[in-house]
């Protein structure tokens, strides 16, 4: 997509794909280029579209799910728009769509979450009414222990995502969080629903029930704002950046004093402040304010400890120390 300059406004030309509600949206958000490709994200500027103007059309995609909605391409053949619809400054649409990502992807996860909870909640309530061997089928574990394991990993999931929007809410970093649950959410609860439709047998193969929908709909949201893949690979990249700068670039014996503290002894904050002052002061402080509310020698760390600890150094690389703290 790209915009052109054209007196109090500017003329749109390209063509906008995988649109939501392409063909019955009102209007349509839009990014398009309106500087030099070398000025790369800063050249993205975003545009409030109506629809119906001249020189824009649109389709409509047979899509597996989410057909509530519907998806499309939208063609922008010279489409006139005035500096009012302009959203924000020209410039600075791809920074402003990429900080909002790092929300939308909470709320597709709990999306996602919602929907295998509604599954598992009419699972439950099936096998208290469906019998065979002579009572109800909850009395088998190969049955109830599935949706057990569902139970725990939706619950696993929300927390994620409800500790990704408070972050947001805070203020703090949150951009790994978010890609962890946009990955774990989705094809968590891709996965519960199928077992749910597994529960029902062969009631569950029929499109009388919701289950075929909510796996076809959830399967969507795994590609939409970031697939699987793409977020496994962002989650990673910001947490192994964080690690490259504050921890690996330091001198062996800083990196050895660390791995000794953590492992042995249990107490980063107070070893660091003794040993690691000497050798480089300026990053040990800033370590030392991460991990001051890390666990004690016994191993036991509150709730607020965990969430300031996974905010400041990224959660996977917490995941990563966690074995070891516990040791």
């Amino acid at each position: 997509m790209r915009a052109v300059r054209e007196g109090d406004g500017y003329r749109l030309f390209g063509e906008k794909t995988s649109t939501t509600f392409s063909d019955s949206a009102d209007a349509f958000l839009v990014f398009a280029r309106t500087g030099p490709e070398s000025d790369a994200a800063k050249a993205v500027t975003a545009f409030l579209v109506p629809a119906g103007g001249a020189g824009l059309t649109s389709t409509r995609f047979r899509d597996v799910g989410s057909h509530m909605s519907g998806r499309g391409s939208l063609f922008f053949d010279g489409v006139r728009v005035g500096v009012d619809n302009r959203l924000g400054e020209e410039g600075r649409g791809f920074s402003e769509v990429m900080a909002g990502f790092d929300y939308s992807r909470a709320l597709i996860a709990l999306q996602c979450i919602g929907a295998a909870q509604a599954s598992i909640d009419e699972a439950w309530a099936y096998t208290k009414e469906r019998e065979a061997f002579g009572g109800p089928i909850a009395q088998f574990q190969g049955v109830t222990f599935p949706l057990v394991e569902g139970e725990t990993q939706l619950a696993a999931g929300r927390q994620l995502a409800y500790h990704t929007l408070a972050l947001r809410d805070a203020g703090r970093p949150h951009t790994v969080e978010a890609a962890m649950i946009k990955w774990f959410g989705p094809r968590t609860a891709f996965e519960v629903t199928h077992q749910c439709l597994l529960t029902f047998g062969h009631y569950g193969w029929s499109m009388d029930l919701p289950h075929q929908q909510r796996l076809r709909d959830v399967m969507g949201l795994e590609i939409g704002d970031g697939t699987c893949s793409r977020e496994n690979f962002r989650a990673a990249s910001f947490s192994a950046c964080w690690s490259s700068l504050k921890i690996i670039r330091r001198s062996v014996s800083y990196r050895e004093a660390l791995t000794k503290t953590c492992i042995c002894e249990c107490r980063p904050s107070q070893a660091l402040a003794r040993k690691g002052d000497a050798l480089l002061s300026k990053d040990v402080m800033t370590l030392r304010s991460r991990t001051s509310s890390w666990p004690n020698s016994s191993g036991v760390r509150s709730e607020k400890a965990l969430r300031k600890g996974s905010a400041s150094l990224g959660a996977a690389s917490v995941a990563a120390l966690r074995p070891a703290a516990v040791i």
